[in-house]
C-alpha cells in the first residue's frame, strides 16, 4: 500500500512536470492532458488541480477551471488558487467576487508582487481606493522599479476620478469607456451602435462602412478639438490602407509607407484590425524611430492587455475581435442567416477580399461620412479634455514624462 502511494505521488509529479514543459512550449492541449492524468493518478494532488484550473482558465473554460481550483483549495489552501479564481471572476465581470478572492490570496502571501497587484486591481474596480492605496504602497516598497508597478500607480490615479468606476448603464458612468480609460489611459471612440459615451462591451463586431464613418468622424473631431498635429497617415498593413486613405481625407493629411517618414512629420499610425498586437508594435518601432511625433489609432483591438506599457494605441474604436467590410476572413465575420421560421439557420459564407484599390474602397467610407446625421462630438471630447484627462495622448501633449520612449519599447 505504501509502495503504491509513493509510486502514485512520483508519477503524478512526473506528469505535472511534463505538463509545465508543454504549457511553456505553447502545447496547451497536450499540457491539459498531462495535468488531467496527474490528478487521475493521485486524486489528492493539490498542485495538479491548481495547474489544471489555471490552464482551463487561460483557455476560457471557466466552469471547469473553477471546479478544479475548488478541488485544489479543498486539499490545500493556496494563494495562487485564490488568485486564479479572482482572475476568472474579473474576466466574467464580477469585480466584487474578484477582490474577495484577491484579498484571500493577499492574506496568504502578502509579500508576493503578483498578488499585491491583483488585490490592488480588485479594490480599484469596486471603488475601495483606500485599500488599493495600501496595496500599492506595499508594492512600491517591494517592487518599485518594475514598470508594471508604475503602471499600477497611473491606473490608481485614473480610477480615483470615479466615485464608483463601474456603475449601472445610464448612471453617468459609461462602463466600457471608463474601464479602457482607467486601466490603460486609452481613448475609446465606439461606433454607430452607441453615442460615443455609453459604449457597450462589444464581444464581436463586424464594422459596416457606416460604422467606420461614425468612428472616424469622432476621431477627426477629437484630434481637431484637442489640437493634435497630424501631417501624415501611415497604415500598419495592407488591410489598413483603405482606412488610412479615408482618415487622410478627413484630416487633410498624406498617406505614406513607413520607410518614407521623416523626423519633420507628425504621424498618425493607423490599423484597421488588430489580431495579436504584434503588427502594430512592429510598425510603432519602425515609425517611432523616424517620425517627429506619433499618435496611434486602431479601429478594432482584440485585447489591450496584450500591449505592453508604452506600446499601446492612443485611440481605439472598440476593444473586440472585429472585421472590416473589405476583408471578411474570420469565421465570425461570415455568418449569415438563411431560411425563415423554424427552418432559419446560420451558415458560413465564403471568404471575401475586396480587390479594389484602397483609394476606391475609402470612397465608400467618405460617402457614408457625407450622409451622417448630427452627433454631440463636443460632449465626447469634453469627457476626456475636461473630466478625465490622464490619457496617454494628452499627457504627452502637455509634456508630461511618461517614462517611456515610444517606438523603442
Amino acid at each position: 500500500m505504501v509502495f503504491e502511494q509513493v509510486f502514485a505521488e512520483k508519477r503524478a509529479l512526473q506528469l505535472y512536470g511534463q505538463g509545465l514543459v508543454l504549457e511553456t512550449d505553447g502545447e496547451l492541449d497536450r499540457a491539459l492532458e498531462q495535468y488531467r492524468m496527474a490528478v487521475q493518478v493521485k486524486a489528492d494532488f493539490a498542485l495538479g488541480h491548481l495547474a489544471l484550473g489555471h490552464l482551463l482558465g487561460l483557455l476560457g473554460r471557466y466552469p471547469e477551471a473553477v471546479d478544479s481550483l475548488g478541488k485544489s483549495l479543498s486539499l490545500e489552501e493556496s494563494p495562487m488558487a485564490y488568485f486564479n479564481l479572482g482572475e476568472i471572476a474579473q474576466l466574467q465581470g464580477r469585480p466584487g467576487d474578484a477582490w474577495q478572492f484577491f484579498e484571500k490570496a493577499f492574506d496568504l502571501a502578502p509579500q508576493e508582487p503578483l498578488i499585491l497587484k491583483a488585490a490592488a486591481n480588485g479594490y480599484l474596480r469596486v471603488g475601495e481606493y483606500g485599500k488599493a492605496g495600501k496595496m500599492l504602497l506595499m508594492l512600491l516598497e517591494i517592487d518599485g522599479e518594475n514598470p508594471d508597478t508604475q503602471e499600477m500607480v497611473d491606473r490608481y490615479n485614473r480610477y480615483r476620478e470615479f466615485e464608483q468606476p463601474f456603475g449601472e448603464a445610464g448612471s453617468g458612468h459609461p462602463v466600457t469607456k471608463t474601464r479602457i480609460y482607467a486601466d490603460y489611459g486609452v481613448i475609446c471612440l465606439g461606433t454607430d451602435f452607441d453615442d460615443g459615451l455609453e459604449i457597450p462591451e462589444y464581444f464581436l463586431h463586424n464594422f459596416s462602412f457606416k460604422g467606420i464613418a461614425v468612428t472616424l468622424r469622432r476621431l477627426a473631431g477629437l484630434v481637431t478639438y484637442l489640437g493634435v498635429p497630424i501631417s501624415t497617415i501611415i497604415p500598419v498593413d495592407e488591410e489598413s490602407k483603405p482606412l488610412a486613405w479615408a482618415v487622410a481625407k478627413l484630416l487633410d493629411a498624406v498617406v505614406k509607407d513607413p520607410g518614407q517618414v521623416t523626423r519633420f512629420e507628425q504621424v498618425l499610425l493607423v490599423q484597421a484590425v488588430d489580431r495579436n498586437g504584434l503588427a502594430y508594435r512592429q510598425a510603432l518601432l519602425e515609425v517611432g524611430q523616424r517620425a517627429g511625433g506619433l499618435v496611434g489609432f486602431i479601429l478594432g483591438v482584440r485585447n489591450l492587455e496584450e500591449f505592453p506599457r508604452g506600446q499601446r494605441p492612443d485611440i481605439i474604436g472598440v476593444e473586440a475581435p472585429v472585421s472590416v467590410p473589405w476583408r471578411l476572413v474570420e469565421e465570425f465575420s461570415r455568418w449569415q442567416s438563411e431560411g425563415e421560421g423554424d427552418d432559419r439557420k446560420l451558415v458560413v459564407i465564403d471568404e471575401f477580399v475586396d480587390v479594389r484599390s484602397p483609394e476606391d474602397i475609402a470612397l465608400e467610407i467618405q460617402a457614408e461620412l457625407e450622409d451622417l446625421g448630427e452627433e454631440k462630438l463636443q460632449a465626447q471630447v469634453d469627457w476626456y479634455n475636461k473630466k478625465h484627462s490622464r490619457v496617454n495622448l494628452l499627457l504627452r501633449l502637455k509634456g508630461v514624462n511618461l517614462n517611456r520612449n515610444r517606438g523603442t519599447g
